[in-house]
């Protein structure tokens, strides 16, 4: 029976060609020296943890019984490219973490408007392992169980502008914080810029536009972890009060 499950893993990494595993490599070599200095301390610690190869493309199965060992949710395979504010809220509310299964074209490499494997498993799995990050997707969780359909933009760009493309002051100083400026160069770059950087504002998070298909003009930067937990259960209060 488990050789029989290794076969069927090895089945489905055969579905990527060399050709992605040469993006997935030179992403990740890229990628890691670009935030040396620059990601919030939390990224690399769970790196250490989750041990990514980082020559290969990892296998979804494989990397979700490490990080449910680990503490984390679930992966699941993500339904479309872009899931809707209701699908990302089902997904979370189920604690799944969905996720792509293709990666960018080789041209793509500086950016790409869609979420791909450099994005999901680079930029989002090693905070899966941190147990106060685990604690903000729990009240995620909480808040997409709790927000109606009226108010589901609501949530989901408080989440696209903090855990996606958030930014947050750690030791004196701002450090990256949301997967995909973790998980993109351009946006890494253009993150850098302290005119683009912003305070963060819970209300103002929350109705601002996910930009999709372009580099963002300026990124939210929190103050601590405490002050992001302490802003979704505002969110969350407020959601209750609705009821």
């Amino acid at each position: 029976m488990i050789q029989e499950t290794k076969l069927k893993l090895l089945e489905k990494e055969k579905k990527y060609s060399e050709e992605d595993h040469r993006t997935w490599s030179i992403l990740f070599a890229r990628q890691m020296a670009m935030i040396k200095g620059k990601v919030c301390d939390e990224f690399i610690d769970g790196m250490e943890r989750l041990k990514l190869d980082s020559k290969r493309i990892p296998l979804l199965e494989q990397t979700s019984q490490k990080l449910q060992k680990l503490g984390a949710w679930k992966l699941v395979k993500a339904e479309q490219e872009y899931l809707t504010d209701r699908q990302w809220g089902d997904h979370f509310a189920n604690r799944e973490f969905p996720v792509t299964d293709y990666i960018r074209k080789p041209e793509e490499l500086d950016f790409t408007p869609l979420p791909d494997i450099a994005h999901d498993y680079f930029g989002h799995l090693a905070f899966l392992t941190i147990l106060h990050y685990m604690e903000i997707m729990e009240l995620f969780s909480e808040a997409y169980s709790l927000t109606p359909a009226e108010r589901l933009s609501e949530t989901a760009q408080l989440w696209w502008n903090t855990m996606e493309f958030g930014l947050i002051k750690q030791d004196g100083k701002i450090r990256l914080l949301g997967a995909g400026l973790v998980s993109s160069e351009k946006e890494c770059v253009h993150s850098q810029d302290p005119k683009r950087q912003i305070p963060f504002a819970l209300e103002e998070a929350k109705r601002r536009p996910k930009a999709k298909y372009e580099v963002h003009d300026s990124y939210f930067v929190v103050e601590s972890w405490n002050q992001l937990t302490d802003a979704i259960k505002e969110h969350i209060r407020d959601l209750r009060g609705m009821a």
